[in-house]
C-alpha cells in the first residue's frame, strides 16, 4: 500500500501492486459505486474497449457499445435504443483505420478506411454523416469518442515497458501547452524536453462500479491484460414541471488492465449540469476530478464551469474551439462535449 492525495488534499491508502507510484502522480480517489437510477430518468451508458489481440505494438481492435435505458416513475424499465461500432486499426501507422462497421449501419462509413483514428477523424465523420451530427445520434456519440479512446489506450505500452520499441511515424502527440498535463515545466514535458519518453502513468486500482442493480450498466465484456476501456454514464432527469431545469450528470473513466490482471484508472471525472428545457441552454455546470495521472492535471478541474450560458446545440465544436490551453484537460473536454447528447435524449421522454 502507499499514500495518495485525495480531492480535499488529505491522504488515503492506495494499493499500488508491483509498480511503485510515480513521485509526481496526480489525484487517486476513484469512485467505487454507481448512483441508483432515479424515477422518470434516462441513463445512457457506453464503453469503448480497445484490445490488442496480437503483439502489443500491433493492430488494435475497438468495440464500442451503447445503451439508453428509461426508468419510469413506477420503476419499470425500457431499453430505448442501442448502438455499436467495431473497428480494426493499424496502431503503428498512426492509428490508420483498416475496417469499421456499425449498428445501426451507415453506408458511408467505409470511406473512413485509411484515415487516422486520431488526427482529423472527427471532422471526417462529421462530413460524412451530417444527419447524425444534426440529430446528435447515439451512433455519432460513439464515433466521436473513438479517437480519445484509441489515444489513451497507448498507456498500456508504457506500462508493459515497451515504449522504447515504438517506431511509429506521424505527427507529434505530446504538444506543449495542449492542456494542463502538457504545460511547460510539468511532469510530462520535463521528461520529453530531456529527450526521454513520456513518464508512465501509475494510476490507482479501479474499484468496481457495479451494485445491486443489474441494469445500472449495459452488459460489458471481461477485460484482459493490456486491454483499455473508456466508460461513460450520462443520467438525464427532467424537473417536476415542464419548465423546471433538467438535471444532468456525466461520469467518465479511462482505465487499462496491466500485465498482472489489475485494472488501473488513468482519468476519471464527474460533471453535473442544469439545463433549461425551453431554450436547451446550460444554466450551470461543474466538474469534479476523481483520478488524474499527474500533479498538474487538477488545474483543469475548474474549467468544468465554462459551459454556463451555452446552448446544447453546437456544444461539441464550441468546447473544441474555446476550451484550449493549460487551464483545460482534453479528457474533461470530451466529457463536457458529450453533454450535447442531452438534446437528443430529451426527445425520448
Amino acid at each position: 500500500m502507499g499514500l495518495a492525495m485525495t480531492h480535499d488534499h488529505t491522504t488515503t491508502a492506495v494499493a499500488i501492486g508491483e509498480r511503485p507510484l510515480h513521485p509526481r502522480h496526480g489525484l487517486h480517489a476513484p469512485r467505487a459505486s454507481t448512483p441508483e437510477r432515479r424515477p422518470n430518468s434516462i441513463r445512457r451508458t457506453y464503453t469503448i474497449d480497445t484490445v490488442r489481440p496480437g503483439d502489443i505494438l500491433g493492430e488494435i481492435v475497438q468495440t464500442a457499445v451503447l445503451r439508453d435505458l428509461h426508468t419510469a416513475a413506477d420503476g419499470t424499465t425500457t431499453v430505448l435504443q442501442t448502438a455499436e461500432v467495431h473497428t480494426q486499426i493499424d496502431f503503428q501507422a498512426h492509428f490508420a483505420l483498416l475496417e469499421i462497421t456499425s449498428d445501426p449501419p451507415r453506408e458511408r462509413l467505409h470511406e473512413l478506411v485509411g484515415r487516422s483514428v486520431s488526427t482529423g477523424f472527427r471532422a471526417a465523420v462529421a462530413g460524412l454523416l451530417p444527419d447524425d451530427v444534426e440529430q446528435a445520434t447515439a451512433l455519432y456519440s460513439l464515433l466521436d469518442d473513438l479517437p480519445g479512446a484509441a489515444l489513451v489506450s497507448g498507456v498500456v505500452i508504457g506500462v508493459a515497458g515497451r515504449i522504447s520499441d515504438l517506431q511509429r511515424s506521424g505527427p507529434k502527440l505530446q504538444i506543449e501547452g495542449l492542456c494542463a498535463g502538457f504545460q511547460a515545466g510539468g511532469s510530462i514535458m520535463v521528461e520529453i524536453d530531456a529527450g526521454h519518453h513520456s513518464p508512465t502513468v501509475t494510476g490507482p486500482q479501479a474499484p468496481s462500479l457495479t451494485n445491486d442493480d443489474p441494469l445500472a450498466w449495459h452488459a460489458m465484456r471481461s477485460m484482459g491484460p493490456h486491454d483499455a476501456r473508456r466508460l461513460r454514464r450520462l443520467d438525464v432527469l427532467p424537473g417536476a414541471t415542464p419548465d423546471a431545469p433538467v438535471e444532468v450528470e456525466v461520469y467518465f473513466r479511462d482505465s487499462h488492465v496491466d500485465e498482472h490482471g489489475s485494472e488501473r484508472v488513468v482519468h476519471e471525472y464527474s460533471v453535473t449540469a442544469l439545463v433549461d428545457p425551453a431554450s436547451q441552454t446550460v444554466i450551470r455546470s461543474s466538474a469534479v476530478a476523481h483520478s488524474l495521472p499527474w500533479l498538474e492535471c487538477i488545474q483543469a478541474e475548474a474549467s468544468g464551469d465554462r459551459l454556463a450560458g451555452r446552448p446544447l446545440r453546437g456544444l461539441r465544436p464550441h468546447v473544441r474551439e474555446e476550451l484550449i490551453g493549460i487551464t483545460t484537460c482534453t479528457h474533461l473536454n470530451d466529457t463536457l462535449r458529450s453533454i450535447e447528447d442531452v438534446r437528443a435524449i430529451l426527445q425520448m421522454f
